[in-house]
């Protein structure tokens, strides 16, 4: 339980400190410059944070968390909406879905490269042992 603290910590923190920025009237856009790469880095960040946070039922699966990141960045897009000095943009939420989704198949990768480096070798003389 303790080994989930500071994953935690750190995924509520982020999600404050996008909420901020998302909603500061801000002269310029922080981070990369660019906003949909700011997007897509941000929420692929959240993925990981959120699937290190709340484990199973595999690295990189769990449809909850990516719905509820998607819910968060729809949050995110409902509110500018009304903010005069942000708009909505359909685009930021497919960044955050196209980061949300680079995260999983990354994360899907990393899983199944580790597997196949843990199962024994077969020897292609003798594919079943005890035989």
């Amino acid at each position: 339980m303790t080994r989930l603290v500071l994953p935690r910590l750190a995924l509520a923190s982020c999600l404050v400190g996008i909420g901020v920025l998302a909603f500061a009237p801000l002269a310029s856009d922080p981070g990369t410059g660019n906003d949909k790469l700011n997007h897509l880095l941000a929420f692929g960040v959240l993925a990981a944070l959120a699937d290190r946070s709340f484990p199973g039922p595999g690295p990189g699966k769990g449809w909850v968390k990516w719905v509820s990141l998607m819910a968060y960045g729809l949050l995110i897009e409902g509110v500018q909406s009304f903010l005069p000095y942000r708009e909505a943009s359909g685009w930021d939420l497919l960044a955050d879905g196209a980061g949300i989704g680079l995260y999983v198949v990354a994360a899907r990768l990393v899983a199944t490269l580790r597997a196949g480096r843990t199962r024994p070798a077969m020897s292609s003389a003798n594919p079943r042992r005890g035989a």
